[in-house]
């Protein structure tokens, strides 16, 4: 089997990044190993660490150009192995990150192929399962029985080794790897005279064993009663892996002070467009046309709104899966997956007031808007501490005779002041809201002067009411979880960003939806009673703000 094959366009980029990577102080070095014969030059790269070895034998693994998360985990790796011994290491990265090849293939081979450097005489590799865990040192047998690159650089120590077991090899280089699955036997373990001096744990759970408290409990045990055990004093472990559980080992390994822990995520910074993406989200999934037809429409809608949709996006590796791949995987597979699996974020029900099971959705089409009572309201997210990365939220409110809540727009998006001016405005013409209630803190008291202003000067009267909060904002959003448990404040499916707002609540990275759904309850409340202002005849700015506030 062939190992040569690369990507030309990827060499050359991994050059590129390998000589942005050593330095100007290491432009001595470069130069001498640059002017070595070609097998030889790759050994002396790939010896300095397991990434350039990575970058220079298995180019048939590195396709796509690596990104700084990559450079990050064969850093900590590397670093790891030149400590000296007895550290430990956690990381949680999305799924297919190339998180694993770097754990299970790239740094065993690397101990492998330089054992005077590595000093690691016994490898042990455990997964969810010993099926698992034998893949992984099949694929290393592969590579030094295949990989015309290692042969050409290392020679006798490649090849098949004395021991070729689908379990267990033992390397011409005299490195052993031995593989077991999570909750498997692997006390006792020997090489000779060595104990295992480097643990690999990837994706030690799964979905099934990863459920219950008592199977939680049960990995646990064995993790640190069996598995770091294993190995003597100076024993290296590394444990890699997407968090499935809030409760998971790994979880509790990224805040074990024992391990130096790392958590990365699939989607670094989120889109601003958050009402381009609903929009884009109701025609992928619109049930109304076929999947090719959905698939195609949504595809024109992102291709002309593709600059604003991905404006001030990151992902970990975009050469991989760009920031719009990854939004369709959200669809696909849900938010709960894709919470875990991509961003490493479970949700924990303890930590949120409300809970998924709890919410209760509508469809617009059914139901008989015109005879709601409507209010809007409005958190700018303007001038406070910190805020100013702060969506803005525009939330509109019916409630039908019965007293059922309905959540008819959510537009929660960064925006400049002006344009949530317009936002409001056009909110106003369509749903003609009884009141719109605005938060006023700070600067917000002013942009509250500012939309009237701005509304008069067109001839429209809008009625505008400032709302100081004198309670603390998550006291006050505590308010809507019997109305939210009990089905009476009904949504949308279409308003993501609020949904998730509210299903993270209070941990989520912003609570702008949240606040100002609050602020609409409050408002609604206060007007149930009232009489309905009739639309069907010109008034007066003076006359609308007597029928609401009298």
């Amino acid at each position: 089997m062939n190992r040569r094959a690369g990507n030309t366009s990827g060499s050359r980029t991994r050059s590129a990044n390998l000589r942005k990577r050593i330095g100007k102080r290491w432009l001595k070095l470069y130069e001498e190993i640059e002017s070595q014969p070609e097998p030889l030059r790759r050994k002396l790269w790939g010896r300095l660490d397991v990434g350039l070895f990575a970058e220079h034998f298995f180019p048939h693994y590195c396709r796509r150009p690596p990104n700084s998360f990559h450079y990050e985990m064969y850093d900590l790796l590397s670093g790891m192995i030149h400590s000296g011994g007895g550290k430990r290491v956690a990381v949680a990265a999305p799924r297919e990150s190339a998180k694993s090849t770097i754990a299970t293939m790239f740094l065993p081979l690397w101990c492998i192929c330089y054992p005077e450097i590595a000093r690691k005489r016994y490898i042990l590799i455990a997964s969810d399962t010993a099926t698992q865990a034998e893949r992984h040192i099949g694929d290393i047998k592969i590579e030094l029985e295949a990989n015309e690159l290692l042969a050409e650089s290392f020679g006798s120590l490649t090849g098949a080794g004395p021991v070729w077991k689908k379990e267990e090899i033992v390397a011409n280089s005299g490195v052993k790897l031995t593989a077991r699955g999570t909750g498997g036997n692997i006390r006792g373990l020997r090489h000779r005279q060595y104990r295992p001096d480097l643990l690999i744990g990837d994706d030690l759970e799964n979905d099934l064993n990863s459920q219950t408290p008592e199977q939680r409990r049960k990995i646990s045990d064995w993790f640190f009663k069996a598995f770091s055990k294993t190995g003597g004093k100076n024993v290296d472990i590394v444990v890699i892996g997407t968090i499935l559980h809030y409760e998971s080992l790994l979880s509790s390994l990224l805040v074990n002070p024992a391990f130096e822990s790392r958590r990365y995520q699939g989607v670094i910074r989120w889109s601003r467009a958050q009402k381009l993406w609903e929009e884009w989200e109701n025609i992928y999934t619109d049930t109304s046309l076929d999947s090719a037809g959905r698939t195609a429409a949504a595809e024109e809608f992102f291709a002309a709104h593709e600059r604003r949709m991905t404006a001030g996006t990151e992902v970990i590796w975009p050469e991989y899966r760009s920031y719009h791949d990854l939004m369709k995987l959200r669809v696909a597979e849900g938010p709960a997956s894709f919470d875990s699996e991509i961003q490493n974020e479970p949700v924990n029900p303890r930590d949120c007031l409300f809970r998924e099971e709890w919410f209760s959705f509508f469809d617009e089409d059914e139901l008989d808007t015109s005879s709601l009572q409507i209010v809007a309201a409005v958190d700018p997210s303007l001038g406070g501490k910190n805020r100013h990365d702060d969506p803005s939220a525009v939330i509109c409110l019916g409630r039908d005779e019965a007293g059922a809540l309905y959540v008819l727009d959510a537009d929660i998006e960064r925006r400049r002041p002006d344009v949530i001016i317009e936002d409001v405005l056009e909110l106003y013409a369509r749903r003609r809201p009884l009141v719109i209630g605005v938060e006023t803190v700070q600067f917000q008291e002013f942009f509250k002067d500012v939309l009237l202003h701005q509304a008069a000067a067109r001839g429209i009267y809008p009625p505008v009411r400032g709302i100081k909060q004198h309670t603390d904002k998550t006291l006050r959003i505590q308010r809507l979880q019997p109305l939210i448990k009990s089905g009476r404040l009904r949504f949308q499916r279409r308003h993501r960003a609020l949904y998730d707002q509210l299903r993270f609540f209070p941990r989520a990275g912003h609570d702008d939806g949240p606040d100002a759904l609050e602020m609409a309850v409050a408002l609604i409340e206060e007007t149930a009673g009232g009489e309905r202002i009739r639309f069907d005849r010109p008034q007066t700015g003076t006359q609308q703000l007597k029928r609401v506030f009298g």
